[in-house]
């Protein structure tokens, strides 16, 4: 996409992060990779997240945790995904 649409924004929607009660933590270290990883793909404009106790796999609910809940809040403020996307 990003060769045949070079300038054209991206959207991800409906991801997210299956609990992991076996890996403590993972949920945070996720949410943290995003947002350092973030900067190598500059069209992604949005990220949808899918929030749901009952998903098919699992729990994708960012705030089960405290670690998780700090961490997804830090994406969610990131300057990159808050950036006016122009018109036209």
């Amino acid at each position: 996409m990003r060769d045949r649409f070079p300038d054209k924004p991206v959207m991800l929607a409906e991801w997210g992060v299956f609990e992991r009660h076996d890996r403590p933590g993972f949920k945070e270290s996720f949410f943290a990779s995003v947002r350092r990883e973030i900067g190598e793909y500059p069209q992604i404009k949005a990220l949808i997240y899918f929030d749901s106790p009952r998903a098919p796999r699992g729990d994708t609910r960012f705030d089960t945790t405290p670690g998780g809940r700090r961490a997804f809040g830090e994406l969610a403020r990131d300057a990159r995904l808050n950036a006016a996307v122009p018109a036209g």
